[in-house]
């Protein structure tokens, strides 16, 4: 008694939950029993050894390797991520699309939502002409549950988390903080927070992208067809590996141009490199990306046309930073009482905090200011160490481009001379932090396996 998923055979639903309830793996364990969880899981769950095979030391296995080969390959979905400067990307806004499905709204790159709806439709039909089984299946509708997100909420609790430990720490500094009268002394007074304490979080919005806060469907290429747990094996096996039209639904995602991944199977991502998603490119009008043909594009000028670096949003956002902290720190500490010693005698005077100054904070912060800001706070984050002689000139040096092309070009400055921003995420498991220069596989491969397990 055995169940074939190379071939996709299966013996009775039985066997099926016996198989689903042997994972007990859990992403939330802390890393050795990660690890062992995850070596039983290789192990395990790509194939089952029947009751009859258990005492015969000739008992048929499947090799690991052959048995990954009924899924597609999961590396592709790497893009989307960072670009070979390991420059962290988000899509273009006008290249988003909208689907509205059984589930409510959602959305994804234009190609990408294009090729699922004819995915989908191609599915249904197959399947009501006898291709897959039709009800009662997880993979029977083929029914979008997630696509894209935006980020928001993960960048939302990130500045809130930020000035939670802010407030905590003015309500012990009694001192200093009571020194704070103008928006002045609070951007001063916040500047020196930030920096002191930049090791404890991501203050810049392109550093926090690449934080596993941030869902791999922010990209814009992934659509998940099912809710199963990232975290729990068992009910992914239980749930889609197991299910009947698992075979139908690996080969027809390949057919329109999706990658299925192995260790999530519900989650489909477009494979930038296939020829039929290229084909769905040119079926949203897009025959030439940048002047090359859509159908020759490489996956690297695919990414170039619908991908921007998300540092150009990052000194808005430091600057959306301050100004949410000032009015929370107004919340907190609106009145103040004031103790001065003068002619022989302590006074004390109240001293109030108005909210109508919150736009000067906002007025008050200047490119340049948070240029510098910015290429302390970068330097922290990443964990390059520059001194305090080389920021100096760095930040000279970004000033005159500043001065001379505009803020894009200097943040472009900035951030490709700190492009080895993958330290801080990732292990130096290949000896490629070190080096000099990153083949694009390799980077996009390093920075993945710090996030995702895939």
């Amino acid at each position: 008694m055995k169940y074939n998923i190379l071939y996709g055979d299966r013996s009775d639903r039985l066997l099926a939950n016996d198989i689903a309830q042997r994972f007990v793996g859990n992403n939330n364990l802390g890393a050795k029993n990660s690890f062992a969880a995850k070596t039983l899981y290789d192990e395990e769950a790509y194939y089952y050894e029947g009751i009859d095979n258990l005492a015969d030391p000739s008992k048929e296995v499947y090799e690991l390797d052959q048995i990954y080969k009924i899924f597609n390959d999961t590396y592709l979905p790497l893009f989307g991520t960072v670009d070979k400067n390991i420059i962290a990307l988000q899509p273009k806004k006008q290249y988003l699309s909208y689907y509205g499905g059984n589930n409510g709204g959602f959305s994804g790159l234009d190609f990408v939502i294009n090729a699922y709806i004819n995915m989908k439709n191609s599915y249904i039909q197959g399947v009501s002409e006898g291709g897959g089984l039709s009800g009662g299946s997880a993979l029977s509708e083929m029914e979008l549950v997630k696509a894209r997100e935006d980020g928001q909420k993960a960048l939302q609790e990130n500045f809130e988390n930020i000035i939670n430990q802010f407030i905590n720490f003015a309500k012990i500094d009694h001192q200093n903080r009571k020194k704070i009268i103008t928006p002045q002394n609070f951007i001063n007074y916040f500047t020196n927070f930030l920096l002191s304490n930049s090791k404890n979080f991501f203050a810049t919005y392109s550093s926090f992208l690449l934080t596993d806060k941030i869902d791999i469907n922010f990209n814009g290429l992934c659509l998940d067809i099912a809710n199963v747990s990232y975290e729990f094996d068992s009910d992914k096996v239980r749930n889609v590996i197991m299910d009947p039209n698992f075979t139908y639904y690996l080969n027809t995602a390949k057919s329109f141009g999706f990658l299925v991944c192995k260790e999530y199977p519900s989650k489909l991502i477009a494979n930038i490199n296939s020829s039929k998603m290229k084909a769905s490119i040119c079926a949203c009008d897009r025959e030439h990306l940048n002047g090359i043909n859509s159908s020759l594009a490489s996956s690297e000028d695919i990414v170039n046309y619908y991908y921007e670096p998300a540092y150009l949003y990052d000194i808005e956002y430091l600057r959306t930073l301050f100004v949410i902290a000032y009015s929370s720190f107004l919340d907190n500490f609106a009145v103040e009482r004031i103790n001065n010693f003068y002619d022989g005698h302590m006074h004390s005077k109240r001293v109030t905090r108005f909210s109508d100054q919150s736009d000067l904070v906002y007025t008050s912060l200047t490119d340049s200011f948070l240029i510098s800001l910015y290429i302390r706070l970068k330097n922290s984050e990443i964990r390059i160490k520059y001194d305090n002689s080389s920021l100096e000139r760095f930040d000279r040096t970004s000033k005159i481009i500043y001065d001379t092309y505009g803020i894009n070009d200097s943040l472009k400055y900035i951030n490709e001379k700190l492009r080895l921003a993958l330290e801080p995420f990732m292990p130096d498991k290949k000896n490629f932090v070190n080096t000099e220069n990153f083949s694009l596989d390799e980077a996009l491969g390093l920075i993945r396996l710090s996030r995702y397990d895939y």
